[in-house]
Parts: C-alpha cells; structure tokens; sequence
C-alpha cells in the first residue's frame, strides 16, 4: 500500500507540472487577446474541451477573480492510477502583465513550474459558453507551448470546436497536439477520496469525510503513504 501511494504521489505532482505543454525552439510569440476583457466574467468552474499535449481525463478549470489577481485551479481526476477516486487540484494566479487585462502572467504554485514564466492569453471568449487560452513559458533555449478550449458545459458543439480551433491556429498554434478531454466517466467531488492540492504552501492531501474536508500537510511520498494508509484503516 505504502509503495502504491508513494508511486501515486510522484506521479501526480510530475503531472501537474510538466503536462499539458509541448516544446518548440525559439522565444514566445504575443498572441492577440481577446478585446475588452473583464475578468469577474470568467468565475466559475469551465470544463476542459481540448487541450495541448495531455492525457488526463474530467479535466476543468475553476477561476475566481479577486481585486489584486484572479486564481485559476486546474483540476484533475487521473483515475487511471489508482482505485480510489482521487483529485489533484493544482492552484496558480494570473497577474495582469500590461495594459490589456486579457494578458497576464500565470506562476503556478509549485516547486517545478514555480520558477517559470509564463504568459497566458485568454485569446476568446463569450463568458457563458466557451473561451479560448494561449500560454508559453520562456526557457533558455525554447519554449513550451499550450493551448485550451474551455466550455461552461461539460460537451461543446463539434461544429464550434471546429470554429474555436481556426482561431488557435491564426495564433500559430498546432491544433494537431489539442487532445480531447474525456469528461464522459467522471466522478461527482461528493464521490472523492482524496483532493491532492499543490499550492504555494506545497503539497497538501484531504479526506474528504460526511462532515467537511480534513487537510494536513503532506511535503514527501512517505507523509502521503502514512496518511492514507492510516485514513484507510
């Protein structure tokens, strides 16, 4: 059991890092935001459609616009790892980078991406059906590259997806590597194990009980494999 999770652990937090991002040579390219943005629109859960180079299923995004940044909490449920219904929530804020609203920089709030910059584009949206994002990320020799098509529902028109992409591709994105997101088989938040969060704070694991959810600190795979051998008991 100690070994199984320790194995989940280093899976979960390498994914919420390093997927989702493809690698091209050269700086990154300005894509052209989406006009007039307000931000406050974009509250609430949006349901992850397509996205660059990744592999998750019932992937969705929840943003929640404050006065100095707006959160953005990706979530994930990689319930091909593990029996138990588990939930990594991975947790970034977006900064406005100038003077349009719609460009802004995401830092993600571990120890990995932590130490990237990242410019993310909201490049379209409508607020109540779906929107549009570009990111890169500026390394020493490359960059890495993402795109997402959002959707407030968890399906969206084939022939709007369609009209969505054509715009990511005037952004010099390659809609070859937008994979589907699979929301088909996903597992109400009721129906959860563990929500695996990584934050500034680190890593953090709860149980979520009839009550309310219990979260303690988790910095190792050996913290986490005590924690759930002991919740499971």
């Amino acid at each position: 059991m100690k070994m199984q999770s320790s194995v989940v652990f280093l899976v979960l937090v390498a994914a919420a890092s390093i997927e989702g991002h493809k690698f091209k040579f050269g700086n990154c390219k300005d894509y052209s935001p989406v006009a007039n943005f307000q931000p406050g629109k974009m509250n609430g859960t949006w349901y992850v459609i397509k996205k660059v180079a990744t592999t998750s299923t019932c992937m969705s995004v929840i943003y929640n616009n404050t006065a100095n940044y707006m959160e953005m909490r990706e979530i994930r449920t990689p319930a091909s790892i593990t029996p138990f219904n588990i939930i990594l929530t991975n947790i970034g804020k977006l900064t406005q980078k100038g003077n349009n609203p719609a460009v802004m920089n995401l830092k993600w709030e571990n120890v990995i991406s932590n130490v990237l910059k990242t410019t993310y584009t909201v490049v379209d949206t409508d607020y109540t059906s779906y929107a549009i994002d570009a990111e890169c990320q500026s390394l020493y020799f490359a960059r890495r590259e993402s795109a997402t098509i959002l959707s407030r529902t968890p399906t969206m028109d084939p022939e709007l997806v369609k009209e969505l992409e054509k715009k990511l591709v005037n952004e010099g994105i390659d809609t070859k590597s937008l994979n589907p997101i699979d929301q088909s088989n996903c597992f109400e938040p009721q129906e959860v194990d563990y929500n695996i969060v990584v934050d500034e704070d680190g890593v953090r694991a709860g149980l979520k009980d009839e009550d309310d959810v219990s979260i303690v600190d988790i910095r190792n795979e050996e913290q986490l494999a005590e924690y759930i051998n002991k919740n499971r008991k």
